[in-house]
């Protein structure tokens, strides 16, 4: 029974198992010179293709795994390809890359197959190294990281803990900064693709220093101002007690005491960091001129200087030092500095002197005081 005749030699729709017969005639004429050939129809092979597992953008598969063909018909000869019609081999199917490619079964008798496997690529976790921060001059810092289930930060310089989300750098430097670099790997082992920054600023130290007398009049106004030396950019303060204070919470509060105080501010800058300093405050009576009584110009280091102690005044004018003849020997006009117990070099001797103090208190009146103080040798 004649099933098909062309001029191509090509048959399609051939049942597989059956017996045919091509008779290939010359000058298309059943005279002329011919060709006969007896075939029997095989049915395809059969292949199966198990999609292997994702993998990591960096990583690899091997395609010719005989788990990727497992329940293929036996037998079978396997080719890896680029393309659909298998014209374009694969370079090396035993390190395949993310992608679809091909694989083409060949029967002993010839008769082949073609079918796409597809190696899937996993997504890349994102490493997140947290935002740039300040380290205060001798403070500890964590790093906040996260992404992952695994992590690395390089450098490794004063971190406690390289392989952690959360490393502490611990005694960093007072100046300069460090950029950590982070990678993070998540549950399948693969790798983000890029490495997530973070710098860390070391502030300079903060420091903070009060300008106050230290010794002022009872219910005197007395100004306190928290000096920023190293300009820090101080941006809140905190003084306690309160005692006293019109307020607690600026730089240059004012305070009024009816007691010795002693006075401590905590300032913190920008970058939170924080300073503090501390004034303990002297109350007298006054306005007045406190001077002692006696003095021991004797050089060890203990009451050498007289030193008057204005208290309650604006101004402090002079204190004049008399011999018992009323002859002005000294005169003071800073009492941070005092008298020695010399005249124009030499020491004076045992003896008893007369003093004369002047200045204004902060109400605008005129203070003199008198008395007397005695050279202990």
């Amino acid at each position: 029974m004649l099933v098909s005749s062309n001029t191509t030699g090509i048959f399609t729709g051939l049942t597989a198992g059956k017996n045919y017969r091509i008779i290939a005639v010359i000058n298309q004429s059943c005279s002329g010179t011919r060709a006969v050939k007896d075939f029997t129809t095989a049915a395809p092979p059969l292949l199966k293709v198990n999609n292997p597992a994702g993998i990591c953008r960096i990583s690899t598969v091997d395609l010719t795994d005989p788990a990727i063909t497992a329940g293929s018909a036996p037998g079978l000869t396997f080719t890896y390809w680029l393309d659909a019609a298998a014209t374009i081999p694969h370079p090396d199917p035993t390190k395949t890359k993310a992608g679809i490619y091909y694989i083409k079964a060949v029967t002993a008798g010839g008769c082949s197959v073609i079918a796409p496997v597809e190696v899937k690529p996993l997504t890349s976790p994102k490493a997140n190294a947290g935002a740039d921060t300040v380290a205060c001059s001798g403070d500890n810092i964590q790093l906040k990281g996260s992404g992952g289930v695994s992590y690395l930060w390089t450098p490794d310089t004063y971190l406690n803990n390289a392989n952690i989300a959360n490393p502490v750098v611990k005694n960093p430097g007072t100046s300069g900064s460090i950029t950590y670099h982070l990678k993070v790997k998540d549950v399948n082992g693969c790798e983000s693709q890029t490495a997530d920054e973070v710098k860390i600023t070391f502030a300079a130290p903060a420091t903070v220093f009060i300008d106050a007398d230290s010794v002022v009049a009872f219910n005197q106004p007395l100004q306190l101002n928290a000096i920023d030396p190293a300009n820090g950019g101080f941006i809140d303060y905190r003084w306690s007690p309160t005692h006293g204070l019109n307020n607690p919470f600026i730089k240059n509060p004012v305070a009024k005491l009816d007691r010795d105080m002693t006075y401590t501010v905590q300032a913190t800058n920008t970058y939170h960091c924080t300073a503090t300093a501390r004034i303990s405050i002297k109350v007298f009576r006054g306005p007045e001129i406190y001077v002692p009584n006696s003095f021991t110009p004797n050089g060890d280091g203990l009451n050498d200087v007289l030193k008057p102690i204005p208290v309650g005044l604006v101004e402090f004018h002079y204190l004049k030092i008399f011999n018992r003849f009323g002859q002005l020997l000294y005169t003071i006009t800073d009492p941070s500095k005092g008298w020695d117990g010399k005249i124009n070099g030499r020491e004076l001797d045992y003896g008893t002197f007369i003093w004369i103090g002047e200045g204004i208190d902060y109400k605008g009146n005129t203070i003199m005081r008198k008395g007397a103080t005695t050279i202990i040798r």
